[in-house]
C-alpha cells in the first residue's frame, strides 16, 4: 500500500511540474512564455530564440495554440516563410516592446489553385508564402488568423517582450 501512495505522489508531482507552470509547448520542443498583449490579456506562446528554432517555427502543427515568439538578438528586417504551414496566420512585428508593423491573415500558399484531382487541391504555379517586416525588428509575434483583429492591435502599442527575449 505505501508503494502505492508513492507512485501517485510522484504522478501528482509530475503533472504539477507539467501542466501547473503553463510549460508545455504547443509542440513540446520550445520553451514557453507569457506575453500581455497591449489590451492587457496576457497569452502563452511557444519562445524561438535559437537560429534552428527559427528556422523550424510553427511549421507542420495544425494546433498553434496562441503562437509563437520570435526573439533576435538584433534589429534588422526580418523575412519569413510560410513553409510547411499548415495553418494561416497574423503577425506582429515589434522593436523595443512597440509594435511596428502587422499583417494579418497571411496565407499558406500564393499562386493560383490549378483544381482537384483525386480529392486534393492542386496548386499550379504555388508556392510558399513569404513576407518581411515593414522596418527592422527585434522580435516577431505569431498568432492565430484573427488575432489582430479581435484583439485591437496597432501600430505604436507597447508589447513588452524583451524580458521573454532575453538572449
Amino acid at each position: 500500500m505505501h508503494h502505492n501512495r508513492n507512485t501517485v505522489i510522484v504522478k501528482v508531482l509530475v503533472a504539477i511540474v507539467l501542466f501547473g507552470f503553463g510549460c508545455i509547448s504547443v509542440s513540446d520542443q520550445y520553451e514557453m512564455a507569457n506575453v500581455v498583449l497591449p489590451n492587457g490579456e496576457n497569452i502563452v506562446v511557444d519562445i524561438a530564440k535559437t537560429p534552428r528554432e527559427h528556422e523550424r517555427g510553427l511549421s507542420g502543427l495544425e494546433d498553434i495554440g496562441e503562437g509563437m515568439l520570435f526573439c533576435f538578438s538584433d534589429e534588422e528586417t526580418r523575412y519569413f516563410w510560410m513553409f510547411d504551414m499548415k495553418v494561416p496566420l497574423d503577425v506582429v512585428w515589434i522593436r523595443d516592446d512597440v509594435i511596428i508593423g502587422t499583417q494579418s491573415n497571411i496565407q499558406i500558399m500564393t499562386g493560383d489553385i490549378f483544381g482537384e484531382i483525386n480529392g486534393e487541391f492542386v496548386h499550379a504555379d504555388s508556392t510558399w508564402t513569404q513576407f518581411s517586416s515593414p522596418d527592422p525588428a527585434d522580435a516577431a509575434l505569431e498568432m492565430p488568423v484573427g488575432y489582430i483583429e479581435s484583439n485591437g492591435v496597432e501600430l505604436g502599442e507597447r508589447i513588452v517582450v524583451n524580458d521573454v527575449c532575453s538572449l
